[in-house]
């Protein structure tokens, strides 16, 4: 998405909360604006106007580090590689992902690896916030409601 940043505002003269119809990205599902970070909806923002100027400086590196693994996000990583977010600018990606840490010290990674791999394909669902997995109490609940009412193992 921040790769594509520039070329979304180009194609607009709005800011990105006032647009109703979803938005394409490559590699993306259609988005609609309230689906963007909230600093990513108003030209106003500071921190759009960072973004925004830091998005040529990220095509325009040897490649991008993501906490990431492919199988989990193939279609926005294909599109970076092959320079669809950014046309004519092909971005090697480097997965390292996931990349857990606990409290203690000792990596959780390989214990929640082999805990999904002893569960049936297509059965657990896996969430993952990231470090920026900060949300409102309701929210938070909303999502754990949803996962214990689902009936599907998660991790």
């Amino acid at each position: 998405m921040f790769l594509h940043f520039p070329i979304l505002k180009a194609s607009c003269h709005c800011s990105e909360k006032d647009i109703s119809k979803p938005l394409h990205i490559p590699g993306l599902p259609p988005m609609v604006s309230l689906d963007f970070p909230g600093p990513c909806r108003d030209r106003n923002d500071m921190a759009y106007q960072y973004l925004l100027e830091s998005s040529p400086e990220m095509s325009s590196s040897a490649g991008v580090i993501i906490n990431i693994f492919y199988t989990l996000e193939h279609r926005a990583l294909d599109a970076v590689k092959k320079g669809e977010c950014r046309p004519g600018k092909q971005i090697p990606t480097f997965c390292v992902g996931p990349l857990v840490s606990s409290n203690d010290g000792v990596n959780g990674a390989e214990e929640c690896q082999t805990w999904l791999d002893c569960q049936p394909t297509g059965s657990a669902v896996f969430l993952c916030f990231g470090s920026m997995g900060v949300f409102p109490e309701q929210q938070l609940k909303a999502v754990a409601t949803g996962l214990e009412t689902s009936g599907r193992i998660f991790l």
